[in-house]
């Protein structure tokens, strides 16, 4: 092919080149770009308040206020609000809840990134701070590693810079945590290693599979009997999904030294695998250009969502990316799985299942297509 080009074969690397920059760009670029905005945190407001010249103060209660309006962490009218106080307010989006109890059950629900407890003493000892009776008052600071390791350690920055501008100490405890093994990037690492190497394999492997199955059909299957071709294809998808499953874990376990519970992520990097390798190599069969470019596209736009949450992506990725990228839900479903302990639930499966869904639609127009484009033949040849 590239003989009968000739000189203009010389187009190829630079175009390549420019192709791979652009694949390149949508993949990097979210993760260059991401920083924590609104991120859903609950706050418990345990403070009693105390009593002034002024009358009753409950500086906890002002303070949960401001977080969940937006407006600075200490109030509207405290003297030291600083562009920190902002800086907390703008980065996180808090909803009140009414106990401790009641935050745990959240966070084991996996429904925030965390949450701040203010104490019962919290007015009485601001007071007793501002005229050098005490110590600064204490907040107890949740994070929850299961929703983001990497939002874990940018909020741990963040609070403790903005509180301890503020005069308030943090106390910060990690929950849902787990210990996976491996070196010290082994925690904010794991997923993106994980499901880049198996998208990947996915993507190559779907579009190799169109064209041995399909386009050259080497097995000669599809010339007599197309609906045979896609049937026995698709049992092949099962086993090599299987295989690609695999291959992404032994990077991890055996290269990467990490220890992850296979018997769960095993068959829900399976499942996922299938259902995107079926979506992949059915569009291949009915529009290879069309196929290619689904997987390729799908790739650079989703990788990365797997190691991000959306709260720290540009909008576009976090709302028009995120909800269906399978690369978000393979990160979401393996974070579930090591750190909570259970399998995803249906808000990381029902993505996959849209894919087979158009997998297997495309499927059964493959064989269909492919019979009108040899009928289409015949009849050229017969009047020609």
């Amino acid at each position: 092919m590239l003989e009968k080009l000739g000189k203009k074969a010389l187009i190829a690397p630079i175009g390549s080149g420019i192709v791979l920059c652009c694949i390149l760009s949508l993949a990097i670029a979210p993760m260059l770009r991401a920083e924590p905005q609104n991120v859903p945190f609950a706050i418990v407001n345990l403070d009693k308040g105390a009593v002034t010249i002024a009358g009753n103060s409950n500086i906890g209660q002002t303070m949960a206020d401001n977080l969940i309006s937006g407006k600075s962490s200490l109030g509207e009218d405290s003297d030291d609000e600083s562009e920190s106080d902002n800086t907390l307010s703008n980065t996180v989006s808090c909803t009140q809840l009414s106990s401790e109890e009641e935050l745990q059950e959240a966070l084991a629900n996996n429904e925030y990134y965390g949450g701040i407890v203010i104490p019962a003493n919290f007015t009485s000892q601001q007071m007793s701070k501002a005229v050098g009776l005490s110590n600064a008052p204490e907040l107890t600071v949740y994070l929850n590693k299961a929703k983001s390791p990497q939002m874990v350690s940018s909020m741990q920055t963040t609070l403790s810079t903005a509180m301890l501008k503020m005069g308030v100490a943090a106390n910060i405890e990690v929950v849902n945590d787990a210990d996976l093994g491996g070196g010290t990037m082994s925690e904010t690492m794991s997923v993106q290693m994980l499901v880049m190497p198996l998208f990947m394999l996915t993507m190559i492997g779907s579009i190799i599979t169109s064209l041995v199955f399909w386009r050259k059909d080497v097995t000669g299957l599809r010339r007599k009997n197309a609906w045979l071709a896609a049937l026995v294809q698709l049992v092949f998808i099962v086993v090599l999904s299987a295989i690609m499953a695999g291959l992404a874990l032994f990077i991890d376990t055996v290269a990467g030294g990490l220890s992850l519970p296979l018997d769960m992520i095993y068959p829900f990097l399976w499942f996922g695998c299938f259902c995107c390798m079926l979506c992949f190599v059915a569009l291949c069969d009915a529009c290879l250009p069309l196929g290619a470019l689904v997987a390729v596209g799908t790739f650079a736009l989703g990788m990365g969502t797997a190691m991000l949450a959306p709260e720290m992506l540009p909008s576009f990725w976090a709302d028009w990316i995120c909800p269906w990228a399978p690369q978000a839900h393979f990160g979401n479903g393996i974070r579930t799985i090591i750190y909570l302990g259970h399998m995803p639930g249906t808000n990381d499966l029902v993505p996959f299942l849209g894919f087979a869904v158009v997998g297997a639609i495309a499927l059964i127009a493959a064989p269909l297509l492919s019979k009108r484009g040899e009928a289409g033949k015949k009849y050229t040849v017969a009047n020609s």
